[in-house]
């Protein structure tokens, strides 16, 4: 039987599942040839115009030269170069936005035209040219800060140039120069968008040929086209509107007075609609009074004045509620105002009692004042410092107050007169409890007087560093124990009790004297003072300058170098606050100022005080040094705000910076007798812009030039200008400018230096960067170089 045969099934075909498909790009709406704005010459700048797109792309710029490339162009703004002449210059915009197919599209060429061959000159020799300006050795391409939007302002930076000239600017619409925009700041208009925004900075120096450098231009985008809406959608089923599941009855707040303001609280609904009002007189609608306040008018004085709020939301039932109603009751008269306050007919100034020695009981005896004030009160102050806690009539000294002076300040009042204060004396300069010398111990009953008791000579030369001896002939009877004694110009010298004494630096030109008490048993304990001798000056003092204002002067630039912030052998500081306030340490950015500007991290900061030190030392004479007596103090004014002030006379704030920064230069001049004021930088005036106007701050700042004047000779005063920028946006600022700039005219010692501009931070404009500050330290020391021709220095 033959085997059938079997045939295989075919294997059945299966499909490939297709790739997903990306939705295709939508074209543009809209896309504009774009323009060429400028003229097409060698030397001028062309600038691209996109046209209107829509939706508004990212643009990206080719420039072409003769249908070609040209390498590195790609920018909105074009340079027209001198190898272009005879060639076509056009551009190529490509837009792209996601979602969209991206587009370029190109604009017309425009013709450079080919050079002309210059006719020749002729051939009358020239006349011998004047010596040629040079070049400048920098001149730095400006740049612009700020936003290219309509309603933004962009600034102007110039840059680094060397050396440093005057400064004009020029504003420029798609290479074409705005009318009247030559400041250092441009304003967006609403006529700019579309275009490119650049500016034009020339400097002027005598010398030097006048240069004129652009900035790369900016543009100012159009307002994008927004896209078609879409197709409504089909509206549904309607269904039966529902009603709040909460609606409460609102309340007012406010007074039921005439010419006060009610106001509506609605309460909470879910879900929350919107709400309409409707104010209601004794439950009659008020004509037009359908806002969430009413002001109470007369004709409500005895009416309920209530509000009806309505809440609407879609597919929920409209609801009205109405709040409880409050009564308007008529409007009390107010009393009438009392008596203007009187100033008292006469008052004293207090006067200190007590010794001003450390653990030592001071008191204020406040004579009497006309009328007699009924209260009292007092502050005590160290050298110009109020001292915490310290208020009552009677002061305990402390050790603290060792080398400083005490007032006291007291206020009297009295109903019906003008609260007035009276500040004291100054004590003298308060002595640690230790430099007191012990008292001399009381004979015993019999003990006989020394039949001979010499005085002590001092001998050894009186120099610094040289050892002074207490030389002491012989007593009758012998002494059978001396005790030592040295004194610094009367005044205990701590801690030196022995034979010998080597004198200080701080020694030099001061007077020295020694005390001797012999003892012996049977006889009274006698004291014996020697001679004084002076100590030679060593000529080795220091130059000091003290830096006075606000947060420019103490310094708030971030940017911190440490290859060119560098402390420098030599250049010291007075230290002004901290454990170590009062002592001569090392200079170095942050300076120690009455408060020291702290940054995110503890990033030092710096101001001009450091870079004017550094000048100051390398102009000094061999052999001496700088001191910086840092007394600046960040937020604070000329007028004062009651806590601080600058202004000499002023006697209402809690601190007078003024009088504080006396005791500081005291301190600085009282360590060596050879230091000596060079120059006081004052760094002020941005606080004062909105609370003092220019004749006001003028003078006060010259009463403050006049005292330091009589108190130490007429020193250069070195006025600091704002930064430009900050100051030239408000006529307000201007206005303390022009004060401080009048003053050089009203006195002599006084130069003003002007703000460096380009230096703003931009955290904040009103401070300087660190570049900024070191700038005008440079500044400052080129005014301190011209004062000094003129100006007697005070020693």
């Amino acid at each position: 039987t033959p085997t059938p045969t079997v045939t295989p099934a075919p294997t059945p075909t299966i499909a490939p599942t297709p790739a997903p498909t990306t939705p295709a790009a939508l074209p543009f709406a809209a896309a504009a040839t774009p323009t060429i704005a400028g003229t097409a010459r060698a030397g001028f700048t062309l600038s691209a115009r996109a046209g209107t797109w829509s939706p508004w792309p990212a643009f990206s710029y080719s420039w072409l030269r003769d249908g070609e490339a040209i390498a590195g162009q790609t920018g909105v703004t074009y340079r027209v170069q001198a190898g272009d002449a005879g060639s076509r210059i056009s551009v190529a915009v490509t837009g792209t936005k996601a979602g969209y197919a991206t587009r370029s599209l190109t604009s017309a060429e425009l013709l450079v035209p080919a050079a002309s061959t210059p006719t020749p000159a002729p051939t009358t020799p020239a006349p011998t040219p004047p010596p040629a300006d040079v070049p400048y050795s920098v001149a730095s391409t400006p740049t612009i800060a700020g936003t290219a939007q309509v309603g933004f302002t962009l600034s102007a930076r110039a840059g680094v140039w060397t050396p440093w000239p005057a400064f004009s600017y020029r504003w420029t619409r798609d290479g074409v120069a705005i009318p009247d925009q030559t400041a250092v700041t441009y304003r967006v208009q609403e006529g700019d968008r579309g275009t490119t925004i650049a500016v034009t900075v020339t400097g002027t120096k005598t010398g030097y040929v006048t240069q004129s450098l652009d900035s790369a231009g900016l543009l100012v985008p159009l307002p994008e086209v927004a896209p078609p809406p879409p197709a409504p959608e089909p509206e549904p089923e309607p269904v039966p509107d529902v009603a709040f599941e909460a609606a409460p009855d609102p309340s007012m707040t406010g007074i039921g007075l005439v010419d006060y303001t009610l106001t509506v609280k609605a309460g909470t609904w879910a879900p929350w609609p919107s709400f309409a009002y409707q104010w209601l007189r004794d439950g009659v609608p008020i004509p037009d009074q359908t806002g969430p306040a009413y002001r109470v008018v007369a004709a409500d004085v005895g009416t309920s004045i209530a509000v009806a709020v309505t809440g609407t939301k879609a597919g929920y039932v409209t609801e009205t509620r109405t709040s409880p109603g409050t009564a308007v009751l008529a409007t009390p008269v107010p009393p009438p105002p009392p008596a203007p306050a009187m100033p008292f007919e006469a008052t004293a100034a207090p006067v200190i009692q007590g010794t001003a020695v450390a653990g030592g009981a001071l008191r204020a005896q406040t004579p009497v004042w006309t009328p007699e004030a009924t209260a009292y009160s007092y502050s005590w102050a160290r050298d110009g410092v109020a001292v915490l806690g310290a208020t009552d009539a009677a002061y305990v000294v402390r050790r603290a107050d060792s080398g400083t002076r005490i007032t006291v300040t007291v206020i009297g009042t009295r109903t019906g007169y003008q609260s007035a204060s009276r500040t004291s004396e100054p004590t003298a300069v308060v002595v640690d409890a230790f430099d007191v010398p012990p008292a001399q111990p009381a004979p015993a009953p019999g003990d006989e007087p020394f039949a001979s008791a010499p005085s002590p000579a001092i001998t050894g030369t009186a120099s610094v560093g040289s050892t002074l001896t207490a030389e002491t002939a012989a007593w009758t009877p012998e002494a059978t124990t001396l005790t030592y004694v040295w004194k610094r110009n009367g005044v205990v010298v701590p801690g030196r009790t022995a034979a010998t004494y080597v004198p200080a630096p701080r020694d030099a030109g001061s007077q020295v004297t020694v005390t001797v008490t012999g003892s012996a048993a049977g006889y009274a304990p006698t004291s014996r003072t020697s001679a004084a001798r002076t100590v030679e000056s060593t000529g080795e003092g220091y130059d000091v300058v003290v830096v006075l204002g606000q947060s420019n002067a103490q310094g708030v630039g971030t940017g911190w170098d440490p290859a060119v912030d560098v402390s420098v052998p030599g250049l010291d500081q007075l230290a002004g606050s901290g454990t170590r306030a009062g002592q001569i340490v090392p200079a170095k950015d942050s300076l120690s100022h009455v408060t020291t500007w702290t940054t995110t991290g503890g990033v030092q900061s710096v101001g001009p005080g450091m870079q004017l030190g550094r000048r100051l030392l390398a102009d000094a004479r061999p052999g001496r040094k700088v001191l910086i007596v840092p007394a600046a103090m960040a937020s604070t004014s000329m007028t004062g705000d009651g806590s601080y002030a600058w202004n000499p006379a002023d006697t209402r704030s809690r601190v007078n910076l003024f009088t504080r920064a006396l005791g500081q230069i005291d301190q600085a001049l009282a360590q060596d007798p050879d230091n000596r004021l060079v120059a006081v930088v004052w760094a002020q005036g941005e606080s004062d812009a909105t609370r003092t106007d220019a004749a006001g701050y003028q003078g006060m700042l010259l009463d403050l030039v006049d005292r330091l004047g009589a108190r130490y000779g007429e020193v250069p005063f070195l006025i600091g200008g704002m930064v430009p920028e900050w100051m030239n946006a408000s006529p307000l600022r201007q206005a303390i400018d022009t004060a401080q700039q009048g003053m050089p005219a009203l006195r002599s010692n006084v130069s003003y230096v002007p703000g460096a501009a380009g230096y703003s931070r931009a955290e904040d404009s009103i401070h300087y960067t660190a570049a900024g500050a070191r700038a005008m330290g440079d500044k400052f020391f080129a005014a301190y170089q011209r004062a000094t021709g003129a100006v007697q220095i005070s020693r």
